[in-house]
């Protein structure tokens, strides 16, 4: 008994989704017990990763507000996420090669005022090209203006 399939619903097109239904995680909430209709629940269902990382493979996902500046909310992730350490002062340089490898992007489409990104992080890739940037003082230790 339960969940084993659902639709999403884009462009007037249902599209089903048969996911590993151990992934999803549920929050509940009820909301005017007595209205015409009874009692009213509002359900989010979502992908476990969108509330924690998959740290061994190196992906999330984040879901924000369009109102948010997504480079805020999402640095705290990536930092969360990756095995390399990063200093506070590196976040534009690796937000923009995250960015600019495709390992950072925002899913297409959005539900009301939420986006969702996907962080997938190419660990070869951002090493070659993190000390790289280290080797020419893009990025250092200290803070500079």
């Amino acid at each position: 008994n339960g969940l084993d399939q659902f639709h999403i619903v884009m462009n007037d097109q249902r599209i089903p989704v048969f996911p590993d239904t151990d992934l999803l995680e549920k929050r509940t909430t009820r909301q005017l017990r007595g209205t015409l209709f009874g009692s009213l629940l509002h359900l989010w269902l979502f992908d476990q990763r969108c509330s924690q990382p998959d740290r061994a493979n190196h992906s999330a996902y984040a879901l924000i507000n369009q109102a948010q500046d997504p480079l805020d909310k999402l640095w705290p992730l990536i930092v969360d996420t990756c095995p390399l350490p990063f200093l506070p002062h590196w976040r534009e340089p690796v937000m923009e090669v995250l960015t600019a490898h495709n390992m950072l992007y925002p899913l297409p489409g959005a539900i009301g005022s939420v986006t969702a990104w996907r962080l997938s992080l190419q660990l070869d890739v951002l090493e070659k090209v993190l000390g790289e940037f280290i080797r020419v003082g893009k990025l250092t230790t200290e803070v500079t203006a």
